[in-house]
């Protein structure tokens, strides 16, 4: 299927498109769609929209007509389908006001409508606070294996790399440190992430970890370990004297389904998720709906699992086939759209509340990553990241900065490539310097 406009809006069209095509691509003046000046054309319908204003409205309307929309997200294509609930809550909108804005303006189906409203209610309290205060992410881009549907820039572990690549990180810190001070800010949030990060030494990772040390008006301290495989005992306690929050992903515990995609199987992770629990910290955990061999069945045995090992927050994550990574195509299986419903219900449940939640290009079945806690364990970071309320100073490579000026969210990218990170010091100071401009 084909689409062509020259006219500005006519991207708009094209990611409307998206919800009711499986495949459209950009085409010439003999596509099978068109839409120039207020005229779309498709087969048997020959639309000349009333208004400029609601145009996609009356488009997303007409096709409907004829097909079954593929996404129950109507026109809301970004990756952050709560912004708009905020921006109109934020407009002294009600949530009734709301709600009807997403199924009348927007075209979501009212369940999604709904769970962006339960959504909202359970981050507002922390998407309004601490305006003033910074969150700190750290890349550390290792692994020990790279899985197919991961399309991160990540490097498979190299010991001597790693440790050039933490004493670039180190310097990068210090400098960022002084710049913090000078400008008076109070980091109360710090997320390290990767990669893999305990893939390195316990020597490298204690001297990372000591670095962060001098932080001490912390609200939350992340350590995004990941897989539990080549975890110890040792890494393990000195995580645990240090962050508050730690996530252990095995994203499926399905027997067999891991090595299809390039990891491991997540053998003991109970014992570790009951590990950290003991020593204090909130743990989180990742499963992901639609890996190749799933099943409705399998994926629900999967999270039941998981379930029965008490992690306080658990994301689902909708598969993306991602453009970076190796998995291109999916075997046909159960939907992924049933998963999604049946973990809603289960955690649901269970007392889990669902708190966060994005949207990813390519995503298989059109749904959503949703992320749920239970006793009171919302990720300050994952909110601040998802919602861009916050301003985020980011090290590493791949790390990408948010800074905020007269309302203007402004992001600062560094190198992808970790050799090329490493190489250019001049580079980081620079992003750095800019971030506090």
């Amino acid at each position: 299927m084909t689409f062509y406009s020259k006219d500005k809006s006519g991207v708009k069209v094209f990611h409307l498109l998206q919800a009711f095509f499986e495949e459209i691509k950009w085409g010439d003046e003999k596509s099978d769609l068109y839409y120039e000046d207020g005229l779309f054309v498709f087969e048997k319908i020959d639309l000349r929209l009333k208004t400029s204003e609601d145009y996609l409205v009356e488009i997303y309307e007409a096709l409907e007509h004829h097909f079954k929309p593929l996404s129950q997200w109507g026109l809301l294509s970004g990756v952050r389908p709560l912004k708009l609930v905020h921006k109109e809550r934020e407009a002294g909108k009600t949530r009734e006001e709301i709600y009807f804005t997403l199924i009348n303006s927007h075209k979501l189906a009212p369940k999604k409508a709904r769970l962006l409203l339960e959504v909202l209610e359970a981050q507002e309290e922390i998407y309004r606070s601490d305006r003033d205060k910074l969150s700190l992410y750290i890349s550390l881009p290792f692994c020990p294996s790279i899985c197919s549907y991961c399309c991160f820039h990540t490097k498979l572990y190299n010991k001597d790399l790693a440790k050039v690549y933490l004493q670039r990180l180190i310097e990068d810190l210090a400098y960022a440190k002084r710049k913090i001070l000078e400008a008076k800010r109070k980091v109360d949030c710090i997320y390290l992430g990767g990669g893999t990060p305990w893939v390195i030494d316990e020597e490298d990772l204690e001297i990372l970890l000591d670095s962060l040390s001098d932080f001490k008006e912390l609200k939350e301290f992340t350590f995004e370990g990941g897989r539990v495989d080549g975890l110890s005992k040792g890494k393990a306690e000195l995580v645990a004297s240090r962050v508050t929050r730690v996530c252990l992903n095995p994203q499926t515990l399905s027997k067999g389904l891991n090595p299809l995609v390039g990891r491991p199987e997540a053998e003991g992770l109970d014992q570790w998720i009951h590990f950290f629990k003991n020593r204090g910290s909130i743990v989180a955990s990742d499963l992901i709906a639609g890996l190749p061999g799933e099943s409705l069945e399998t994926f629900k045995a999967s999270l039941n699992e998981l379930i029965s090992y008490k992690p306080d927050n658990i994301t689902i994550h909708n598969l993306s086939l991602k453009k970076g990574a190796s998995l291109k195509k999916l075997p046909h299986g159960d939907s992924v759209s049933s998963m999604l419903d049946e973990a809603y219900s289960l955690l649901k449940t269970k007392d889990y509340k669902p708190y966060y939640i994005y949207r990813q290009k390519m995503m298989v079945d059109r749904g959503e990553n949703l992320g749920y806690e239970t006793g009171g364990s919302p990720s300050i970071y994952n909110i601040r990241m998802m919602e861009d309320s916050h301003e985020i100073l980011s090290l590493g490579s791949s790390a990408v900065s948010k800074k905020i000026r007269e309302g203007e969210l402004i992001r600062l990218s560094s190198p992808r490539d970790i050799n090329l990170y490493i190489k250019e010091k001049d580079k980081s100071i620079e992003l750095i310097n800019n971030f506090f401009d």
